[in-house]
């Protein structure tokens, strides 16, 4: 409590007695007295209630929705898997450049000359053509040694020479005239005309690695020869062989005679 300065209680008598209030000093010292004493109680604020002080209580939550909660308890993605999603296209696109294409099956004649061939040359000249008993044929060397149609029919309805040495084929082929080592049957007999003509079409094709163009060309005179349903009887030279396909419209080589077909 603030004490009041003597003074300023002389003051205020003074005033009070020449506004005519009344009463001497000591009749008017008692009331400040008696007020200042009253003062502190009356600044004494009132007790508060424990009810309004305490804290109040929290409100229930609202409910979670069900779709939230679901997804709050979900499995995270693992961490570890994060690196193995970013390399995943990468692995894709490396696993696709190491697959091949599974060959497609030869058809028609070319289908029909790939089988006779395994049944009957393969033994000899090797399932790739690269040679064993007889002579290589892949890699180009059977076109080498019969690049016209007729003296290579010629060679596989007559076969090769039975004597060791004999030369047989293109006179002029490059590296020398090939020899007859042992020989080879003639399969005029033993084949149909279109299981003879297929498996030329699929040596100088597949072995020989004959030129589209020529190809087709080729395989258009052999379709036409089936079509007129002869037959080879055996002995038949390239000469003769290229006149009939020549009948037929075909521009080809009527063979180097004789020596040429072995």
């Amino acid at each position: 409590m603030t004490e009041v300065p003597e003074y300023l209680l002389a003051r205020s008598r003074e005033r009070r007695a020449a506004m005519g209030g009344g009463g001497d000093a000591g009749e008017t010292e008692a009331p400040p007295a008696a007020s200042a004493e009253a003062a502190p109680a009356a600044a004494t604020p009132a007790p508060v209630p424990a009810a309004a002080i305490a804290p109040a209580e929290p409100a229930d939550p609202e409910p979670v929705p069900p779709y939230v909660e679901a997804a709050e308890r979900r499995k995270r993605m693992p961490v570890w898997v994060v690196p193995v999603m970013v390399c995943l296209p990468i692995w894709a696109i490396y696993y696709v450049g190491t697959l091949e294409r599974p060959p497609q099956a030869a058809t028609g004649l070319l289908g029909e000359g790939e089988e006779v061939y395994a049944s009957s040359c393969a033994g000899c000249h090797g399932g790739g053509g690269g040679g064993g008993v007889g002579p290589q044929l892949s890699e180009g060397e059977v076109l080498l040694t019969f690049p016209d149609l007729p003296s290579h029919i010629s060679w596989v309805i007559n076969g090769s020479p039975a004597v060791d040495g004999t030369p047989y084929g293109d006179p002029a082929r490059a590296g020398g005239q090939r020899q007859s080592e042992g020989g080879m049957a003639g399969w005029g007999e033993s084949l149909s005309a279109e299981e003879l003509l297929g498996v030329v079409h699929y040596e100088r094709v597949t072995h020989g690695g004959l030129e589209a163009d020529v190809a087709a060309a080729e395989l258009e005179l052999l379709e036409a020869f089936i079509e007129t349903g002869a037959e080879f009887e055996g002995g038949e030279s390239p000469r003769d062989i290229g006149a009939a396909l020549a009948e037929l419209g075909g521009e080809t080589a009527e063979g180097e005679g004789e020596e040429a077909s072995g």
